[in-house]
């Protein structure tokens, strides 16, 4: 064999050689390529990945807030809502309160005058007449919500009576009413005017 052939045949090994490096290099390559790819698929899918219980806490944490929020507003709503309709009911009873209150004297001088004409035989017509006028103007009132206190047998209350007097008997007991010297009135319930009286005091 000549030199020649030799020199190709080495020539053409080492060409094989090389290009078998390259290929590997290249491979070596590709794999990295790849496991980079891998690599970085893997960090996306790690980062696209939502943390579930994270969020399941945050909703949570929301609906929470939100229903304490709607409780609130609803309790808030249900106080105006009482507080509107206490005051449209204390307007429409008691709205009349300061005019029932400044007709009680006229209905005093009613009394008066009926109890002034008792037994007049001269008055006897002209005190049928404010009679009846008296009767309608309770009834108007009563209808408005007016009421007299009672003191008939009925023990002193501070909260509608108003003691002007104590009396020294053994006919009532201790603190029972004994006598009423002006009608006490209420409206709705409500004291307008306390029961003027004289108290039985033990002897």
């Amino acid at each position: 064999m000549s030199k020649r052939v030799v020199d190709v045949v080495t020539e053409e090994l080492k060409k094989d050689e090389e290009l078998k490096e390259t290929q590997e290099e290249k491979q070596e390559e590709v794999a990295a390529e790849e496991d980079l790819e891998a690599t970085e698929d893997l960090a996306e899918e790690s980062e696209e990945t939502p943390d579930w219980e994270s969020l399941l806490e945050q909703q949570r944490h929301i609906n929470e807030e939100l229903t304490n929020r709607l409780a609130r507003l609803q309790a808030d709503f249900d106080n105006y809502r009482r507080r509107t309709r206490k005051e449209v009911e204390d307007v429409t009873r008691f709205g009349s309160e300061q005019v029932i209150l400044s007709l009680l004297p006229v209905l005093d001088n009613f009394e008066r005058a009926l109890a002034a004409a008792e037994g007049k035989s001269e008055l006897t017509q002209f005190a049928a007449g404010m009679e009846m006028i008296y009767r309608q103007l309770i009834e108007a009132l009563e209808k408005a919500g007016l009421a007299v206190i009672p003191t008939a047998n009925e023990a002193f209350d501070p909260e509608k009576h108003h003691a002007v007097a104590q009396v020294e008997t053994d006919e009532y007991e201790e603190n029972m009413i004994v006598d009423q010297l002006q009608k006490g009135y209420t409206l709705y319930e409500k004291v307008l005017r306390p029961s003027m009286v004289r108290v039985a005091k033990s002897i």
